[in-house]
Formats: C-alpha cells, sequence, structure tokens
C-alpha cells in the first residue's frame, strides 16, 4: 500500500477493501478486495473511483455482496458504480444529478442535490425517490448528517429536516429561534440532538427522533476566549450520541459535558473526562471515557448514574487529540475486549493494548511494527492491522499469544534491554569529533506497563559547536533476530539508502529527517538491526561521521559483555 491508501473492511463477506490513491490529479486509484480469512486478493482494479464507506470508516455493503465506489466531483453529476465484492463485476452505474459523496441507508444509496436529496436503490441503482427542501434552500443545498445512525437528517439554512426513508417525503422539521445557529447534530439510538449558539449563549437540545418534539434542553460552555471574532463557529461545541450499555447519552465534545438523553441529567464527571467514541459492544452498562493525564491516556469505564468509575487504567500512550479535542486513538470492542493500538514513547514497535470491558483487566502486547492503524477485529480475536512508515503500509492479520511474564507480551525479560548510553563511549565520540568531550543524557521508559531498567535513548550532547548532537536510541529487542530485521524492513521507502555498519557490516537503512523541535535542523538517521536488536542512530545537521558512528554502536551490539541481550 503506497502513501496514500485507505481501507475498510466488512466482516460480513469476510472482505478487506483496500485503495491506494493516486498521487496526481490525473493519475487513477488502484482498488483491491482482500479475503480478510486467507489473505489473498480476489480482484483488483484501476480507476478514478473510491470505495463508499459507512459512518464507523466500515465498507459500504448490502445483504448481497453488492459494495459501491464514486468518483466524488466538485462539479456534482459524479457516477455511482455496484460492484460484486466476490467478483468485482459491475451490477449496476447510475450518473445521479448530485454532489458530494454517497452515503448508504439501508437499500438505498443516498445523495445531496442543490435542492435537496436523491435515493438510488442500493441493488439496481435505479432512482427510488427525491426530496425538495421546503422553501428552497440557498446556493449550497442541505447538508446531511453524515454520521446519522439512524435514517436521514438534512440540515438546511438553519432548520432540521428528518426524512422518511421509505418514500422521502418530510417526517418533521425544527428550527433554531431567529437569530440563532445550528452548529452541530448527531442522530441516534432515536433521538437527534444539536448544539445551538445564539450571540453568546449555547445551548444542547435534544429532540425526538420519531415525532422532532424537544425533550429537553441544556446550556453548555462555550469558551469564546482568544476566538477569533471573523469565525463564529471558533470554540463552538461538537454533539455525539454515546451509548452505556442500552443506554444512549449526549455529549457536547470540548466542553466534556455528558447528559442521559432521556431527560437531559447531567452525569457527574470527574474534570479532565471526555467521553470516545468506540466501534462494537462493551459488554457493560458504563460509560466509556478518556482523560488526558499529564501527557498520557488514562481510560475509564464509567456508571452515568453515579460518576464513579468501575475501572480505570492508565496506557502507556500519549494523549493525542485532533483540533476537536477527540481522541485520535482506534476504540474497537469485539467480544466484550476493548482493542486500543498506539506507541510507547522511545519505542518503535505499535503496542496493543486489550481491556476487559467489564472487569478492566489489561494485556499489553508489542505488535514489533511501525505506524500501526488497527483496521478490524474478528470474533474470533484476529486482529487487521496495516502497518509500515514512509507509505509503505502493509495488510496483515495476526492473534495476541504473548507471554505475560515478558516485555509487552513478547519473551523477552525488560532486564535485558541494552543501555542505550553504553553502545556509544566518549572515545568513540571524540573520535568522530576530535577533542570533544560530549555530555551524556539518559532517558527511560517509565510508564505504566513499560518499565525498563535501563536507558532506552542516550543523548550525547557537546559542550560547542565543534560537535553535534547524537542519539542513540535501542527501538525494540525481539523475540528472535528474524523479527528484528522485518522492523528495520518495515522502514525502507524511496527516502532511504541502503548501507551497512560495523564490523560485520550489518545492513542498514540512511535516511534524512527533520527535527520536529524548535531548532527545526536536519536530521539524519541510521536505523539496524544486530541480533534481536533495532536501533536508530541520528545526528543533528551533520551527517558525515555518521555511519562511523553506527559501526561503533552495532559493534557494541554485537559485544555479549556489552549487550547480552541482543544475542541472547
Amino acid at each position: 500500500m503506497g502513501e496514500y491508501s485507505g481501507t475498510a473492511i466488512d466482516e460480513r463477506s469476510a472482505s478487506i477493501a483496500l485503495t491506494d490513491y493516486g498521487v496526481g490529479p490525473d493519475e487513477p486509484n488502484r482498488l483491491q478486495v482482500v479475503d480478510s480469512a486467507r489473505g489473498t486478493v480476489r480482484w483488483a482494479v484501476t480507476a478514478h473511483v473510491t470505495w463508499v464507506t459507512n459512518p464507523d470508516g466500515t465498507l459500504a455493503t448490502t445483504a448481497s455482496g453488492l459494495a459501491f465506489q464514486t468518483t466524488v466531483s466538485p462539479y456534482g453529476n459524479a457516477p455511482v458504480y455496484g460492484v460484486r465484492l466476490s467478483t468485482g463485476d459491475l451490477a449496476w452505474r447510475a450518473r445521479p444529478e448530485a454532489y458530494g459523496s454517497p452515503r448508504l441507508v439501508g437499500d438505498l444509496i443516498v445523495l445531496e442535490t442543490n435542492a435537496g436529496v436523491i435515493a438510488l436503490d442500493a441493488n439496481t441503482g435505479a432512482e427510488r425517490w427525491q426530496w425538495t427542501a421546503e422553501g428552497g434552500c440557498g446556493e449550497d443545498g442541505p447538508k446531511l448528517d453524515e454520521d446519522d445512525s439512524d435514517g436521514l437528517t438534512a440540515t438546511c439554512d438553519g432548520t432540521l429536516f428528518r426524512l422518511n426513508v421509505a418514500d422521502g417525503s418530510t417526517a418533521w422539521r425544527w428550527s433554531a429561534q431567529e437569530g440563532c445557529l445550528i452548529r452541530d447534530e448527531a442522530s441516534a439510538a432515536g433521538i437527534v440532538a444539536v448544539t445551538v449558539t445564539c450571540d453568546d449563549d449555547q445551548s444542547l437540545r435534544v429532540l425526538d427522533g420519531g415525532s422532532g418534539a424537544q425533550r429537553w434542553s441544556q446550556a453548555i460552555k462555550w469558551d469564546r476566549k482568544g476566538a477569533d471574532p471573523a469565525d463564529p463557529e471558533q470554540g463552538a461545541a461538537r454533539v455525539a450520541v454515546v451509548m452505556a450499555g442500552e443506554s444512549p447519552m449526549v455529549a457536547a465534545l470540548g466542553p466534556g459535558q455528558v447528559f442521559a438523553a432521556s431527560d437531559g441529567k447531567p452525569v457527574p464527571l470527574a474534570p479532565g473526562l471526555a467521553p470516545v467514541h468506540f466501534i462494537g459492544d462493551p459488554g457493560s452498562d458504563g460509560l466509556l471515557l478518556q482523560k488526558d493525564d499529564g501527557g498520557r491516556l488514562t481510560l475509564s469505564l464509567v456508571d452515568p448514574a453515579s460518576g464513579h468509575a468501575v475501572w480505570e487504567r492508565a496506557l502507556p500512550f500519549p494523549a493525542e487529540h485532533n483540533s476537536w479535542g477527540d481522541s485520535t486513538y482506534s476504540y474497537r470492542f469485539a467480544g466484550g475486549i476493548l482493542y486500543v493500538v498506539g506507541v510507547v514513547p522511545l519505542l518503535w514497535p505499535a503496542v496493543i493494548a486489550l481491556i476487559d470491558g467489564r472487569s478492566g483487566d489489561m494485556t499489553l502486547s508489542a505488535t514489533g511494527r511501525g505506524d500501526v492503524e488497527l483496521i478490524g477485529t474478528g470474533a474470533d480475536g484476529t486482529l487487521y492491522l496495516t502497518y509500515g512508515p514512509n507509505g509503505q503500509s502493509r495488510l496483515t492479520a495476526l492473534r495476541v499469544t504473548g507471554h505475560s511474564s515478558g516485555f509487552l507480551g513478547t519473551r523477552v525479560s525488560a532486564d535485558q534491554w541494552p543501555d542505550a548510553c553504553r553502545l556509544l563511549s566518549a572515545a568513540q565520540y571524540r573520535a568522530a569529533y576530535p577533542g570533544v568531550t560530549p555530555a551524556l543524557k539518559a532517558e527511560q521508559s517509565q510508564l505504566p506497563g513499560a518499565e525498563l531498567p535501563a536507558p532506552t535513548r542516550c543523548h550525547y550532547l557537546p559542550p560547542s559547536i565543534d560537535g553535534t548532537e547524537v542519539i542513540v536510541s535501542v527501538s525494540w529487542l525481539a523475540d528472535a533476530a528474524d523479527e528484528a530485521r522485518r522492523v528495520v524492513d518495515g522502514q525502507t521507502s524511496q527516502n532511504t539508502v541502503a548501507v551497512t555498519v560495523g564490523k560485520k557490516r550489518h545492513p542498514a537503512l540512511q535516511w534524512d529527517g527533520t527535527n520536529p523541535g524548535v531548532d527545526l535542523m536536519k536530521r539524519v538517521r541510521l536505523s539496524f538491526a544486530v541480533g534481536r536488536c533495532v536501533v536508530t542512530v541520528e545526528t543533528l545537521g551533520d551527517s558525515t561521521p555518521l555511519q562511523t558512528l553506527g559501526g561503533s554502536v552495532a559493534d557494541s551490539l554485537a559485544d555479549p559483555a556489552v549487550s547480552p541481550g541482543c544475542s541472547a
């Protein structure tokens, strides 16, 4: 899979749809369908199309095995294709007078038009109905709620329209007060929730999905401090419907307030907790929440009635959020187990956290791979992942079978990890930079489940500009030497150069990077494996002695007296 790629899984048909996007405006995409049970490619096609997906990112498919492709065009009138997942054969083709991305709603393909909505039969492509907004809808037309899991809701000039899926008629309409704006809406579990702003006030309204009658309204926080007056949406809250077992909850994302969907009663949450989106059934009645606990991620399952935590687990992952404040992690429940993939700071491989949804019991297991994304989980516990940096993603299926006594689910004990500050001596540094004696600054992984007695990273800091900063990082200690080599090979891209380091001429990859720090100086890196150890050596600015320094580190790793864990 290339640098710009996407995946979507359909567990019902045991299919994974892959897309390699063309790098230029005139270059077509390559689409493939992989059998998720065997890993074989069923068929592939190169065309100017993309897959149609569901709001949760899974592949949009029918019970009869049809999937859908389209060419999204800003000019509208883009064709839509129904294709058979098993063979790739074309079932139908339609070119509706519409724009935007198609959505599968029941047995309909639904698209926006300049005046309303058009619905096609998902099995034949024939038009079933059209809906036109009453009174018109301006130049841009209505906006469909892409995340609506209950049906069809369209927003048009400050008015919500709920549509009957069967015939496209208007079930009900709801408008905010004059001078107020609808900022966001979410529909699920028989309700429609909207956030509304009126001057400097912001409120959350919950409507009955069947009748449109307002059930309740709650004032919510709106932090306008430092907001751009020219951007009226800045700081406005998003809304989501989240589930606590069978009970729907309405969350104002950003402010982090949660209310019972039935009556608007606030859930008493501790400061800093925010609900997260997840896929699957947690098998419990709690509300899944996250907290940025000093830069690391803490997950908890909370009783919505009392606000008390049923369980709480600190993960060895940094807390990551997008511009809305939502978590960027993918949370998936399967068989009552929560699967989360993250990267432990100072370590190379992605780590899978498996948390029992009822008890909170947690197991950590390392994949030994970089840039991992969990795209699906099978009923038998199979994990479907994409991995690989620098535009060289691969698709893999694996099952966690690690040893609980090892480090992050491996057969490696923590005390076998090499000390990064013993791999390059001051004398070896001075050989590269004559007359310069560096100061050493060690870093260790001290997060829950990832404690190590030895430093995983060592900074060699020169006292003057006669030398340069050198960083030695022990990225991973694999179960076997061939696994370590695969970790290094996974970094191969068009930006890497194959070299050798050390007396035994270990294969290595060298590439240029950019320092993410404030100085923005170029970093040049070497990555290689010696035995079971994967190591990165990088210099800041000056790359001239890099292979010499990398060779010294490789020789130290090969010396059992210095790093016995690499050859154990």
